[in-house]
Formats: structure tokens, sequence, C-alpha cells
């Protein structure tokens, strides 16, 4: 029996081109047996999803993508959000307490090494991967994204391997040409929730690949021993607060005790003020031309609460004299004897929450990971930073990953 776990609808999943509609009857075509509604952070009700399989004859099932500090996560079983959820840990509780289930999906997602090729970095990359708890609270993990790369594809196949847990594949659809490239296939027959989450406790599942080329290659195949990092070299921190080790070749770390120990601990909230002037003026800036960002009763006659802040804009830090003059961005630390940092670039991640002028937000950020790399200009100290930003009304709305370099 094959079942897609992982379909995304337009209207809840902001990104997403697809009506439920369109999404089950592409489903039926590709030969499907069933879907799951897992929206990014908002839930489906049971009984609308119900509706939607009985009006069109099939299997239809409700659960939600939460993303969480260590990643995304398939939910079965939850019927409404709680503050916390967004820590593995925390939702992993809650889970169990409903009777859940948890799948981890696209694993691979910003654990990718930089330089795949290399097989040391390779092989530290996957190491810290299983080493995060997350996993192991998940009944199965995406061995195969419909959307993701060969390559991303081929880590994630090293993690199940490492783990020796299920796999499961699922198409990750956000349009009709995604529909249908892969799905899990169920040994036992599935007629509900409850037998879907039964199955998935007892792992009996099995990724099922219907488009010939997610099939990896010899190459991409290749074994990568999860050995631990210290094993190797002394380059890598582990993403859950390890300490990272040196070898007789290098006798003296970037990275101090005080970095080490700041790694996963959320720092000080910053406020931030979302301003007309300061919407209208990035807006400008990067050569927007829609009203809906300069004229406030044009945004609220297309439903908006006002001007609307452009992507990238998360508004001006509220002075705290009393406080460092550092923004939620700011790096853990000084790499010693290094003197030069470079802005390695930011990726935003936005939960279809409206962000306009006159919102404050509240933004808190955490060092994820820290490495200490050789390069042409000498050693180099990389520091990735993830930061949430959270409205007025308690709802996350954005979460940004940052990369500083040090040299």
């Amino acid at each position: 029996m094959l079942i897609d776990l992982h379909t995304h609808t337009r209207g809840l999943s902001w990104d997403s081109d697809l009506s439920p509609d369109e999404l089950i009857e592409s489903a039926k075509k590709a030969g499907l047996d069933g879907i799951c509604l897992t929206e990014h952070d908002f839930f489906w009700d049971q009984d609308s999803a119900l509706e939607l399989g009985r009006k069109h004859n099939f299997l239809v099932i409700a659960g939600i993508e939460i993303n969480t500090d260590d990643g995304h996560i398939l939910c079965f079983g939850l019927d409404k959000y709680v503050y916390g959820m967004h820590r593995s840990h925390e939702l992993a509780a809650h889970v169990q307490e409903a009777g859940g289930v948890m799948v981890a999906a696209h694993p691979y997602r910003r654990r990718m090494p930089w330089h795949p090729e290399k097989e040391d970095e390779y092989a530290d990359a996957l190491a810290k991967i299983v080493a995060n708890p997350y996993l192991r609270a998940c009944a199965a993990i995406e061995r195969y994204n419909g959307r993701g790369a060969a390559a991303e594809n081929a880590f994630a196949n090293h993690i199940v391997d490492a783990l020796g847990m299920p796999g499961v594949a699922n198409s990750d659809c956000h349009a009709v040409k995604d529909i249908g490239r892969c799905a899990t296939e169920f040994l036992n027959r599935v007629e509900s929730l409850e037998d879907l989450i039964e199955e998935l406790k007892a792992g009996r599942v099995r990724p099922a690949l219907l488009a010939g080329d997610l099939r990896l290659t010899t190459h991409e195949r290749r074994d990568y021993p999860a050995l631990p990092a210290s094993s190797r070299h002394g380059q890598s921190v582990n993403d859950m607060g390890g300490k990272a080790s040196m070898t007789q070749e290098q006798t003296e770390s970037l990275i101090t005790d005080e970095m080490r120990a700041s790694i996963g601990k959320e720092g000080p909230p910053t406020r931030l003020e979302i301003e007309k002037t300061g919407v209208r003026m990035f807006a400008r800036a990067v050569g927007h031309t829609d009203r809906i960002f300069y004229d406030e009763a044009y945004a609220k006659s297309k439903g908006h609460r006002g001007l609307v802040a452009p992507e990238g804009f998360l508004g001006t830090p509220i002075f705290d004299p009393s406080r460092p003059a550092c923004g939620p961005g700011a790096p853990a630390g000084r790499g010693g004897r290094l003197t030069r940092a470079l802005n390695g670039g930011s990726e935003y991640e936005y939960y279809g929450i409206d962000i306009c002028a006159g919102d404050v937000l509240t933004a808190v950020s955490k060092t994820v990971d820290i490495q200490e790399r050789k390069s042409s200009l000498g050693q180099m100290l990389i520091t990735r930073r993830e930061t949430t930003y959270t409205n007025q009304n308690g709802e996350v709305v954005c979460r940004s990953y940052g990369t500083g370099l040090q040299y």
C-alpha cells in the first residue's frame, strides 16, 4: 500500500501551488493509495481530512510538518500547536503523550558538508547528525525526498544506514510535477490515522521509488564510516554542544571553551520594531514596486493589517543603552588572534504569517555550530547561528540561518 506521508497545499502552506483536490486527484492518477496532509506548522482538522477522503474515495490523513531547532519533523496524532514545540525534545514529549509518531523529514537540510567530495568532511557531518538524539525519537527517517538532489538523498541514506532505523520516501510535493515521484510502502493495510501510527511505530514500512532518477548510483552510495569527529581531527564541534579535540599536529584550537559552551544556548531576546518608514525604505532599496509595501490603505484593501514588511526586512532593533550593542545575529565570540570577519550569508524561512508595520518582533539567537578550517587565507573560524522571530501574539513568523567567517 503506497502512501505519501509528506505533502503541502496552497493556502495552508505558503510555498505550495496545489489545491487539496488537485493534490488528491494527481495522487490517484500516480497510483498512490493515500496521502497525508502535512502543512508547515499548520494543523488540518481530522474531520476535514476525512471529508476530503470521502469526496474523492481516497485515503486522506491529517498530519503536520513542524519546524524545530533540529530540523523539520512530520508528526501524526497531534491536533494543536503548543508553544515550545519548536524544540525537538519538547515536541517529542507532546507526541508521546498524544500516542502519536514522528518522522524526520529531509534530514540533510543544513547538515550537508560544504565540500561533500572530501571524505573527512563528509564523515564528520554524518557523525554529527547521527549523534543528534532527535532522530532516535522518530519512528522513521526520510531516506528519499522527492524534491531532494541525488547527493542530498545519498546523505540521508547514509544517516538511515548508520542508525539502522526504518527509512521512508515521500514527495514533499508543492506542485503537480512533484506528485508520485516516490512514496512510502506500508506492508499492512492502513485505513485510518491509528493504523498509520501503529505501522510506523512497528517499522513495517519501506521506501518506494516511482521515478527512476531518484535511484542512487554506486558512487553516490559510497561508504563513509560514521566515526566520531574526534577520531579524525579536531576541527568540528558537535551540534549538541560536544567538545572539539585536537590532534598532535594541531596544538592550539581557535575554538575557546566559552565558545563551545555557547553552542545550543539561547541568548537574550532582542526586540525589533516594524516601522512604516523602514518598510518603505527597504522595499524601495531592493526594487519592489507592489503598492502593499508603500500604500497602507491599498495594503489593507488586499487583506493585510497594514504595510507589509518585504522578505528580508525584520525590523529595527530597539536600542537599549544598558545592553551591549549587538543584534540578534551577533557571533558567539572572537577567534582569538583572528582580526577579520566576513558575512557568509543568511537564509530565511517564513511561516506564512503577515509581518506588518506596527508589529514588534522578538528575536532569540543561538549558535548551532562552530568549525575551524584551513583556507588559502589561513586558519578560518566558521560560526553558524539560528535566530527565531516571534511576533507580539507569540507566533513564530520567521527563522533565519546565518554564517559568519573569521580569519
